[in-house]
């Protein structure tokens, strides 16, 4: 699979062989989940690679690639397992700073919409 961080929203592709050609696999694309709907959690215990992104409160579990367990009542979507911890924190942080993008935006227009009342 494939992650891709695309306008405040967490793409979800998956890849498969091209016959033509070995060295450019196919791209499809597979869910997505808007990043003010999500949270992550970075330290899973038993592996420093990787990280979860969880629903927040009653968001709909429309990303359904993850482990076969019982994390869907713990409100996991998606656990994602990176090449290095490096690579899993800078998608945290790049999902997170987004997150505190959107926040951010719409305490500031909530803000100038009570200033206008």
């Amino acid at each position: 699979c494939h992650l891709f961080l695309f306008q405040q929203t967490v793409v979800l592709c998956r890849t498969s062989e091209n016959c033509e050609e070995q060295n450019n696999p196919h791209l499809y694309y597979v869910d997505h989940i808007s990043v003010n709907k999500v949270r992550v959690r970075d330290t899973i215990s038993e592996d420093p690679n990787t990280f979860e992104v969880h629903k927040l409160e009653r968001v709909k579990d429309r990303i359904t690639v993850m482990r076969e367990s019982s994390d869907c009542k713990s409100g996991v979507i998606m656990r994602l397992e990176c090449q290095s911890e490096e690579t899993k924190n800078e998608w945290v942080r790049a999902i997170n700073n987004e997150v505190k993008q959107l926040r951010s935006m719409a305490k500031t227009l909530s803000s100038q919409f009570i200033m206008i009342i």
